[in-house]
């Protein structure tokens, strides 16, 4: 049986491990690279537009190196293409569809659930 002290040292083992410093360095490396790109840009550019933030969403995009996992790689990349289409669709370039969020959801939910079924090979253990 464990007792008190071994599971807080455990505990912060697991707080203080590896993984978790890792992803602490990815995300201020993120969000700290947006910051100071952006910055740098307006700076010596003179112009608040939008090319800088794509400039410095690029940059601090390498950041994504430091980062292990494949899932939240893919989140970032979703959350990035929404991004885009909004602006598409804020801009005019492509129509307004109402709730095209839930049509979205529905979609890759439908995905996840026929690969469960019928494939569940392709699918990682949990």
């Amino acid at each position: 049986m464990l007792t008190i002290k071994s599971k807080r040292r455990a505990a912060l083992r697991k707080a203080f491990g590896r993984k978790s410093l890792e992803f602490g360095l990815f995300v201020a490396l993120l969000s700290g690279l947006v910051r100071l790109v952006n910055c740098l840009l307006r700076r010596l550019r003179g112009v608040e537009d939008g090319l800088n933030a794509v400039v410095s969403g690029l940059i601090a995009g390498t950041s994504t190196a430091l980062a292990k996992s494949v899932e939240l790689s893919m989140y970032i990349f979703a959350k990035a293409g929404e991004a885009v289409f909004r602006a598409l669709v804020a801009r005019k370039y492509l129509p307004h569809i109402p709730h095209w969020e839930a049509f979205l959801y529905a979609l890759a939910t439908a995905i996840l659930f026929y690969a469960s079924t019928f494939e569940p090979f392709n699918l990682r253990p949990s």
